[in-house]
Order: structure tokens, then sequence, then C-alpha cells
């Protein structure tokens, strides 16, 4: 582990003139990254920002977003990177929450910028990266920090344990909670997964997701700057703009969310083209699908690794990069993680039997910004409780279940949707589906399903989706309503939206359809 101010060192002494970072067609050098951020560092430090301040990142993937990260770890300050599909309400939720100072934003985003008056945000500075011509006059370039800045590093004293970043989880209710990660936590998760993924030097990395995210920042951006390979830089691409980044940039090295892996492949079967540069695709957010395993291999030659982590820890349980996988499993626990699967009393489940997965590791976080309670209901009896239900097979595979508010008790009986959907989900006619719960006056809960169609046109009758499941499912497991969908909506994280669909699945119930449309959901 070590202070994340020493985060492209290594590739600093060994390769200060190689490309770090690619962003539409610029290149940054190691030794241009240095320099940039330990400027950024000292214009920030002019500006009042040191151990402490929260200074909160509102950009797209893109070099300056980069340079930000750098310089707060090197000034001890804390950051911020507040979510881009937020509008300006939850803007100004994570900004008064934090207490952020100062914002580094950028015009694409400008739309939702709170205003700074009275009932705004406490901020003492507003930069803008993008088009100066475009920015809201009561900000200030980016560039005004870099050009009033020098080049020499800061000098603070290192601390692994103090506050690097707070990440706002995605909330299924209420407000989302601020995950607050040390240099520590920061720097072990980061290790964990290069050293997983097999991330070396010589290799290029596509950075897809965005480096305000978990996923984006630590399970692609820092392992790549540490190992000192290089960063290809890309905002959520299309399936169509991936491949041709992964092909033009020779890529090795990506990781999907499920979800997003469905939308890809179905463009690869359609649009074949070798993908030879790919030696490791790593996978989680949500379940994997069977049939994604084989048609992923299938279309671009290369297995899908599956991982499972999340905001608080990062990666807990992952399939290894070279040798034995289970398809569909989480594979093992991770390298320095402490896993127990637990029952509703604290106690050990047997091989075999589902659980609540709770884990210690030098990757978690110290608890939630600024609120106790989540913190005290997260971390009991020295275990964080990550909500995950899981079955450990004899050879101590992790097999996800499902998140355990998502359990389904129909008539006191336990319903998982992972079991029900991958039942779906093995139909040739269904791209994904999502399966949740909704009130019933005599069952109590009952299943109700959204499915993605391959085809626009298909309907309920055509599928036969009902005398499909029973072949395989019990009758109370079986979907009592099928909700036909040319795509299923996500959160602001990308995930697929269980919240938004249940509510949904209520109304759908009870007949209070007349506003019903999935275009209403994040």
């Amino acid at each position: 582990m070590f202070h994340l101010r020493y985060v492209i060192d290594n590739a600093l002494r060994r390769w200060p003139h190689k490309t770090a970072v690619w962003h539409e067609g610029s290149d940054w050098t190691y030794q241009e990254l240095e320099e940039a951020s330990n400027r950024l560092a000292s214009g920030l430090r002019k500006r009042g920002v040191g151990p402490g301040t929260r200074v909160a990142l509102f950009m797209p993937n893109c070099p300056e977003f980069v340079l930000t990260y750098l310089a707060c770890f090197k000034l001890n300050a804390i950051a911020v990177p507040i979510n881009h599909r937020y509008t300006s309400s939850e803007v100004t939720f994570a900004l008064r929450h934090s207490g952020a100072s100062v914002l580094i934003g950028h015009t694409k985003f400008q739309r939702a910028l709170p205003p700074l008056d009275r009932e705004g945000p406490a901020l003492s500075d507003v930069y803008m990266v993008g088009d100066p011509r475009v920015a809201p006059t009561w900000t200030r370039p980016f560039t005004e920090l870099l050009s009033t800045g020098r080049a020499e590093p800061a000098d603070v004293v290192d601390n692994l344990d103090q506050p690097a970043l707070i990440l706002f989880t995605s909330g299924s209710t209420g407000n989302p909670k601020a995950a607050v990660h040390t240099h520590r936590s920061l720097s072990a998760m980061a290790s964990l997964i290069a050293d997983e993924e097999f991330v070396r030097g010589d290799q290029r990395m596509l950075v897809s997701l965005p480096i305000c995210y978990v996923g984006g920042l630590v399970w692609q951006l820092l392992p790549t700057l540490m190992s000192g390979a290089s960063a290809t830089l890309a905002m959520k691409p299309s399936p169509e703009q991936m491949v041709d980044l992964i092909a033009s940039r020779k890529i090795s090295i990506t990781n999907f969310l499920a979800s997003d892996a469905v939308d890809f492949v179905d463009h690869l079967e359609k649009n074949p083209r070798p993908l030879p540069s790919l030696e490791y695709v790593g996978i989680g957010g949500d379940k994997v699908p069977d049939h994604l395993h084989r048609r992923f291999r299938a279309a671009a030659g290369i297995r899908l690794t599956e991982q499972a982590g999340m905001t608080e820890c990062g990666l807990y349980s992952n399939n290894p990069a070279v040798g034995r996988v289970r398809e569909g499993s989480m594979g093992r626990p991770s390298a320095g993680v402490q896993m127990r699967i637990i029952d509703d009393e604290g106690r050990d489940r047997s091989t075999g039997q589902v659980g609540e997965i709770v884990i210690r590791s030098s990757g978690l976080i110290t608890g939630y910004w600024n609120n106790a309670t989540a913190t005290n209901e997260a971390f009991r009896d020295g275990w964080f409780h990550t909500g995950d239900l899981a079955r450990r097979d004899e050879d101590g595979y992790l097999w996800f279940v499902g998140r355990s508010k998502h359990i389904i008790i129909r008539r006191g009986s336990n319903l998982a949707p992972k079991e029900v959907e991958d039942a779906i989900d093995r139909h040739p006619g269904v791209r994904a589906s999502v399966v949740v719960g909704a009130p019933h006056e005599k069952d109590g809960e009952v299943p109700v399903a959204f499915v993605a169609v391959r085809s626009p046109g298909a309907t309920i009758q055509g599928l036969a989706l009902e005398p499909f499941l029973s072949k395989t499912l019990a009758t109370y497991k079986i979907p009592v309503h099928f909700e036909l969908v040319d795509d299923l909506p996500r959160t602001v994280t990308g995930k697929f939206d269980r919240t938004g669909m249940k509510r949904i699945a209520a109304d759908i119930m009870t007949g209070d359809v007349a506003d019903f449309s999935l275009s209403g959901i994040h």
C-alpha cells in the first residue's frame, strides 16, 4: 500500500516518455502528467486547497479529470467525483453533503450546475474545462490554475489513513451515501486489481467506464497508471465505438458492466470483427447470464472473467485471469479478503447454503461521510455487510443469488430473481431480463418480469414465455406478468434499474398504469 501521490512514480522512473493517457487523438506522457499535475496542485494550493479540502469533480472522462485526481492526491485534498448523470438538485446534494469548496466542471455538464446563491452550495471557486465561449460567466477557466502553478511537487506529509476520495453510491432509496476511501484503501484496491488482472507496463487499458465511479477509477484508471500501462480514455462509448477503439488502439484489457456487455455482443454478432489484441475482459455489476459467456467467447474470441465488488471495497471476489474458471460463478474470495457467508443471526452457513457475504479487507472504506447511522449499519461485529447473497460450492467458488433487498417472498417462500432471470434469458428470443417483486393482496409479493426482446415486434403470445419457463421452474417462481421492452432501463451508474422497475411493477399490479413509461426511469 502507498500514498497515492506516488501512483505514477514507477512509470516516471522507467518510462517517462511513454504514453500514459490517450484521449481523442492526443497523447499525454507520464512526464507530462507529472508536470501538469504539479502545476495544477500548485495553482489549487494558491486558492487555499490543502489537506482535507473537498474538491468536487464534475467531468466526463478526459485528461483534465485525471490531472485533478493526481493534484488532489498530491495535496492530501479529498476528491469528490460527481456522477455525470446527476441533475442539478442531485449535484447540489452532493456538494452540500460533502462540503466541497472548489468545483472543477466541464462545459458539457454545465446544464446541471446548481445556482451559486444563498440556496446553493457554499463553493468558493468554480473552474471549467471545455469550450470557454460557452462557460458561465461566473466561472473561471481551468487553464488559469495550470498557468499560475509551478511544476515542482507539493510538500505535504504522507498519511495513508488520510481520506482521499468520497464516492457517492447509487442509492436504492433516498439520497446516496458518501463512501470515504483513504490512500490506504484506494491503493490496496488498485494493487489488488492490477495483480488479479495481470496489468503490465506493455499493455493498453480501455477506460470505458466513467472515472467518477469506482469501476472506471479503481478497476481501470489507477491500476493502469501504477503499472505503467497506457490508458485510452473514452466516455461510455457505444458498442460500435468500443469495437473501433479496441481494434485501432490495440487494446489488451478492459471491463464491462453486465448490462453493457449484452449490447456489445449484440453488435459484434451482427458486425463481426476480429479483436486479436484483447487479452483480458472483466465483467461484473450485476448477474451475468450463462448465454452471455458463450456468445461473448464466440464473437470476441476471448472469455469473460466474472468478478464481484462494490463501491465500498472494490474487488472482493473474482475468477482468475489465468487458470481454472467456473463460468457463471463469482470466483473465489480475492487475495487479502477475509469472507464469511452468514444467516440472519450471524451464524456461518454451510457449503451450498445461501447467506449474506460479509468481509474484511484493507480496501474497505472507513465509513460514510457524515452518516454514522449508515456506517454502523454496514459495519457490525467487525465485519462489513455487503448485502449480496451467495452460496459457496465444495471447491470454494461463490455463486451469486441476488441482493438481500431484492429477494421476493411469495406466500412465505423465498424467490431469488437471478434464478428466474437465468431461465428467461435462455429463451432464444430474449436479450436480457430483470425480475422484481410487486405487492400482492393474497401472495404478499409476486414476481414481475421486464424482458428485453431480440425482435422489436415480438409478443407475449409469440414468445410463449410461461410454457417455456414451466419446463424448468416451479409454478410459484414463474412471473405473473411479462413486460416486453426494447431495452431495459439503467441507473445513473449504468446498471439495470431494479428499483425503478419495481415501482412500475407495483403500478402494473394495481392497475395504476396510466402514466407508465420506462423512459421515466434513469
